[in-house]
Order: C-alpha cells, then structure tokens, then sequence
C-alpha cells in the first residue's frame, strides 16, 4: 500500500512537456545524420580451369556477415567445355543488407562450387572482397580465378546445390538427344557479358555524386553552426540510397 502511494506521489509531480516546447527542445538539439551512399556495387569475374575436361560452376553473390550472409545474386549454373574463360558481370545492390546499428559498412564477397578437377571432385570456395563503406555510393572488383582445385573439397547438398542437376540435362537437337548442360549450346546472362570498360563509367560517375552529398553535409553542419534555419538545410538532402543531381548537370545514371 505504501508502495501505491509513493508511486501516486512521484505520478503527480511529473510536469508534462506541451508539444509546442517538445518541437522547440527538439529543433534546439538537431542531430544531423551523415547521409547513406547508393551502397552499389559492380562486380566484373573471370573463371577459368586448366584441363581438358567439361567442368561446371554455381555462384552467388553476397554480403557477409558473422552468422547468416544475405545473398545477393544468384547467378544462373554454367558449364565449359575444356579451358575456356567464363566472364560474368553484374551490376548489384547492397543497401540495406548491413546493419547500420552495428556496423557502418559491407563486405561483398562470392561463393562458388565447381568442379575443376581431374575426376571431376567438387569444391566450394569463399573469395572475400573489400569492405565499403555504406557512405559510397559505387565501388568496382574484378576478380580472375583459376579454379584448379580451389577451395576445400565438399559434397554437394541438395539444399544449396539443386542446380547441379542441370549438368545432365540432355536435349534433342535436329532429332538427336545430346548431352547439353548450360553453356554448351546456349550462353544464360550474365554469362558471357564483359562491358567496354570497367570500372564502368555508371559506376564512375555514382562514385562522383557522393562527394558532392558530403559537400553538402559539411556545409549543412557549417550553416548551422552560423545559426542558418533548418529550412535552409534539409533541402540539400536527398532519401537513402540516391544521389542528389548537381546544379546544371545531367541526371545521374
């Protein structure tokens, strides 16, 4: 009982805050956040494998975490026949794959399995890339791997690797039925695709725009340091995960 009173007491003497002095204390303690990037990324991959045999591959792209890694992009399982090079790019977005409560970037990675061997074993490999931070907007990789027994030798699990089913897919081609597993007779995108150049200027130019976003958080933070309204500021940001477009330049990409 004496508890209740003492509670009914404290209840009493809490003045509550009108709204009109909440937007105040709020507007007088403004926090600016630094604004997000577009957090995409370009990824441009060679595989190839040394010997003389058909050889097949699964990929995914991804962002790595401690426990569980949010795929990104499954590409589609390809086979070669003998040494030639599989290309692939991808053009990807990472925004929101990350946490930013505890972490203030990405790491982009690639797991694969194929088996490039001599009987034909299956690997699986993890190739990390470097981490960005969610404050770019692009950032290019390329990697070249040489799949010769890469990675640590494993079974396949028919919950991840369902498409290696495709490796024995056959198909009547002018009324004979072939061997035809992806990549022998048809090339699935984004296989076989490589751009002009690379970085691409889509990249480059998202690469750009982000300087121009942090010249802007500086200055935003410089006016109202001078006492400069609010108005004043929030016109100079854009939402997550795009770019605000310079005066008399072009839309970016």
């Amino acid at each position: 009982m004496k508890l209740q009173l003492l509670l009914l007491a404290l209840a009493l003497l809490i003045e509550p805050v009108h709204p009109n002095r909440a937007k105040a204390i709020e507007s007088n303690n403004r926090v600016f956040k630094k604004p997000d990037g577009a957090q995409k990324a370009e990824f441009l991959g060679s595989l190839s494998c040394p010997l003389k045999v058909v050889w097949c591959v699964q990929l995914m792209y991804i962002e790595e975490d401690i426990h569980i890694h949010n795929v990104v992009k499954h590409l589609p399982f390809v086979c070669s026949n003998g040494s030639r090079t599989l290309t692939n790019y991808a053009f990807l977005d990472y925004y929101g794959t990350d946490s930013l409560t505890f972490d203030d970037s990405f790491e982009p990675a690639v797991i694969l399995w194929h088996d490039c061997s001599k009987n034909n074993n299956t690997y699986r490999y993890h190739h990390k890339h470097w981490r960005q931070s969610h404050h770019f907007n692009c950032t290019s990789y390329k990697y070249d791997l040489n799949l010769f027994e890469l990675g640590e030798a494993t079974d396949l699990d028919d919950v991840y690797n369902k498409r290696w089913n495709e490796r024995n897919r056959r198909r009547t081609i002018y009324g004979k039925t072939v061997w035809a597993p992806p990549g022998f007779y048809e090339m699935p995108a984004p296989w076989g695709m490589s751009p002009a150049k690379f970085p691409t200027e889509r990249c480059l130019k998202m690469d750009s725009d982000i300087r121009v976003r942090r010249q802007t958080y500086e200055t935003a933070l410089k006016n109202d340091s001078y006492g400069s309204s609010t108005s004043d500021v929030s016109e100079n940001f854009s939402s997550p995960g795009t770019s605000p477009t310079p005066a008399n330049s072009t839309t970016p990409f």
